[in-house]
């Protein structure tokens, strides 16, 4: 296997990210490259504290693995004074979810390792959306050509409580339906032992995670530990607003790339999860604050959150804020959607003053098996065909083999001629049926185009043909190929020695787009 180094310029994707970005990368350090004095800065001002109770809800959340773990060896670095950490997310999808959730954990992996080689204590860790509740984004996965999804259909609590015995039964057909392809066996015995821990999502996550990346750390930020350490910040936010209050300069931010940004601010950004199977917004109300079915005054919302804290969220947007109160955290790498959030949160940061990470367009990967990239190297195609509409394609192709426009009525107009002279010149009352004539001959004339148009398109070796293959291959289902292919789809298509490929790739100089190819 092969990897091949685009430009990201050259993808016709994530475009607005890259702009604001750019536009925007001066005028925060949000967007400034990881080095060694920020590295030092941002060690040097997580709370001591704050760090021990980091360091005991990892030890808790990772005791069951077995003591030769790399794990273990991670959360002693980050027990180190100098140690931070640099992160990844991701919601609980079955299986991982598609590739790209891979491509961020190798990728931040990678950012480690390059400063692990320069004698910094950087310690990877992938953040769990344990307390998002919207189950449906993560009850399917595509793999093979199938959909398999979780046998229950929860919804309003947090996913990371869902039974992980839930995902059983879809795991149970992907075995039964990949049986005949020994390669897959390895990544379904996994998702088999996983799913089987009895256990929640949470616990299921973090031991799938850690069977193909055991370099990784993985937090449940739900911990009742992490949520006292964030109760000042849970009461701030609440009582001064300061969230609310950077609305108007976040929103000044974006320019004309958006529309709106990504995420409404909301006079609270916290939910209460206390209650069985719900996620209820607290919103302001009447000087105090309530969800459907409490009210508070502000003193004792704040009172309860020093009393309960474990029962209060962060929205999509406090999230990275929280994010940060609890990790010693020096980069964020993810897609555009996530960089949205963080980019709503440059005025905050900036006015609160308070120590963050640098945030980091994670690099993007395409596979192309064998067929497919053979038949990408016969076309005449620059990169940027490739994100070019199928029907213009065929349009194009069908100009340059001068098939017939649909409308070509030449042959018809040929007949015209010669049925006026031997007819309605000497016999004007046959008009009408000569008239007839060439109308009849028109439509069969259209028909005939259709015909001579399908042939050239259908015919197995033309041009188009090796279009639509890799087309299909880089959007597969409408899909850009990272957002629809999973693990298995890869191994699949190329064996497991992509995977190894693409491990090796994966570097700190992006974003790019890595071409995985023969």
């Amino acid at each position: 296997m092969k990897a091949e180094k685009q430009a990201m310029s050259a993808m016709d994707l994530n475009t607005w990210a890259r702009s604001v970005m750019k536009r925007l990368s001066n005028q925060t350090d949000l967007l400034s490259p990881v080095t060694a004095k920020h590295i030092l800065a941002r060690a040097k001002a997580f709370n001591p504290t704050a760090r021990q109770v980091l360091v005991d809800v990892l030890r808790s959340q990772h005791g069951d693995l077995p003591q030769d773990h790399p794990a273990h060896a991670a959360i002693t670095m980050l027990e180190q004074p100098d140690a931070v950490t640099v992160t990844v997310g991701h919601q609980l999808c079955l299986g991982l979810g598609p590739m790209y959730v891979h491509e961020k954990i190798l990728e931040t992996l990678a950012l480690a390792k390059h400063w692990q080689a320069k004698g910094k204590q950087v310690v990877p860790l992938f953040w769990m959306a344990t307390e998002d509740h919207d189950f449906e984004e993560i009850r399917s996965m595509h793999a093979n050509g199938q959909v398999y999804r979780y046998a229950s259909a929860m919804s309003g609590g947090p996913v990371g409580k869902i039974p992980a015995s839930d995902a059983l039964p879809a795991i149970a057909s992907m075995a039964d339906d990949m049986a005949h392809q020994p390669s897959l066996k390895p990544w379904i015995d996994a998702m088999q032992s996983a799913y089987s821990c009895g256990s929640g999502l949470a616990v299921a996550h973090r031991q799938l995670i850690q069977s193909l990346y055991p370099d990784i750390l993985c937090l449940d930020a739900s911990d009742t530990r992490l949520k006292a350490l964030a109760g000042g910040l849970f009461k701030a936010v609440i009582k001064r607003k300061p969230l609310m209050k950077s609305a108007a300069k976040a929103s000044a931010l974006w320019g004309d790339e958006v529309d709106a940004m990504p995420v409404p601010f909301k006079d609270s950004p916290l939910f209460d999860t206390s209650h069985p199977g719900k996620r209820l917004r607290i919103v302001a109300h009447e000087g105090g604050y309530q969800n459907k079915l409490e009210k508070w005054s502000t003193k004792d919302l704040c009172r309860l959150i020093d009393e309960e804290p474990a029962r209060f969220s962060p929205d999509a947007l406090l999230r990275p804020v929280y994010q940060e109160h609890i990790l010693p955290n020096v980069a964020y790498t993810g897609g555009a959607g996530e960089m949205a959030y963080w980019l709503q949160l440059i005025p905050y940061f900036k006015q609160s003053g308070s120590m963050h990470a640098s945030i980091r367009l994670r690099q993007s990967v395409t596979f192309w098996p064998h067929a497919a990239w053979r038949k990408y190297q016969q076309l005449d195609w620059a990169i940027a065909d490739l994100h070019g509409d199928l029907a213009s394609h065929r349009q194009q192709y069908l100009q340059n083999n001068k098939a017939p426009d649909l409308d070509d009525s030449r042959l018809t107009q040929q007949l015209a001629g010669m049925l006026e002279e031997a007819y309605k010149h000497h016999y004007p009352s046959l008009k009408p049926r000569v008239d007839g004539w060439l109308a009849a001959m028109e439509k069969h004339e259209r028909r005939m185009n259709e015909a001579v148009r399908r042939n050239l398109s259908q015919t197995s070796d033309s041009d188009f043909q090796r279009m639509v293959h890799v087309t299909g291959n880089l959007w597969p289902s409408g899909y850009f190929q990272e957002r629809h292919w999973t693990l298995l789809d890869v191994i699949h298509q190329m064996g497991p020695e992509a995977m190894d490929t693409l491990r090796e790739t994966i570097d700190v100089k992006g974003p790019v787009w890595w071409w995985i190819h023969p």
